[in-house]
């Protein structure tokens, strides 16, 4: 079984670069990092996963999840790197697509591609509208990444993204492109393969309940899919119109 880290890398965390270079050292399989770059001062949605309903400071200090791997893949070898997850719906998909396939390329072929559908509506409302919908439109995105990861001038026609023939590179060094999965507070595999990911992982509780459920019940993949997941630290464990590229003029 393999082994990887979640941290919220902020501030007064261990640097990544520190963080990344003891992972390799220490022989763990992957490092990963969260996701959510704006965070509304005030929201009504409660945190999951405190007593409360209070988000804890640190969701509200982290550096962007791309540029932070980025920095681990400069000073490690072997270690993979992973989003933990990244926020689909709050993203436009074709800058995503770029972003990364430019990570596992800068990496050599170490990317894991983490996603998740999102919980605080109040932060997607900043950036879109797809709330409601948010599973289906991540769906979408991921298919539409998929077309430009593989092809050399794809097109997309869907519900919510569309683009005309457009080029896309670099291309990711894995082929066809790197894992996708699917993160979440228990989501289940039917969920995961409905939502086109390549495998899927729980996230929301510590080590010691982790290693009480065993990685058989908190982590998932694909049926035939060869795709190294690790188990982590921390567990990851109304209808708009159709977003357009903007045309050039």
């Amino acid at each position: 079984m393999d082994t990887g880290v979640l941290m919220f890398v902020t501030g007064s965390a261990l640097p990544v670069t520190d963080l990344a270079r003891a992972c390799e050292e220490r022989g763990l399989e992957s490092l990963w990092v969260p996701e959510h770059p704006v965070v509304p001062a005030r929201h009504e949605t409660r945190y999951p996963l405190s007593d409360d309903g209070k988000l804890p400071r640190p969701y509200t200090e982290l550096p962007d999840c791309f540029a932070t791997l980025a920095a681990a893949a400069g000073v490690t070898r072997r270690l993979r790197l992973g989003t933990g997850i990244c926020l689909v719906p709050e993203r436009d998909p074709l800058l995503t697509a770029h972003q990364v396939a430019t990570l596992d390329w800068l990496s050599g072929g170490r990317f894991l591609f983490g996603v998740g559908a999102g919980w605080l509506r109040e932060e997607m409302d900043l950036f879109t509208p797809h709330f409601p919908y948010r599973f289906a439109f991540m769906r979408e995105a991921v298919a539409a990444m998929r077309k430009l990861w593989t092809e050399d001038a794809p097109s997309f026609e869907g519900k919510w993204v569309r683009f005309p023939p457009a080029v896309c590179r670099p291309k990711p060094v894995q082929r066809p492109h790197p894992p996708v999965i699917l993160g979440g507070m228990g989501p289940t595999p039917r969920s995961a393969w409905r939502a086109g990911a390549t495998g899927g992982c729980r996230s929301g509780f510590p080590p010691t309940r982790w290693r009480a459920r065993g990685a058989r019940s908190s982590s998932w993949r694909a049926p035939g899919v060869a795709t190294p997941t690790a188990s982590r630290s921390r567990s990851c464990s109304a209808r708009r119109p159709a977003w357009r590229a903007p045309r050039s003029t």
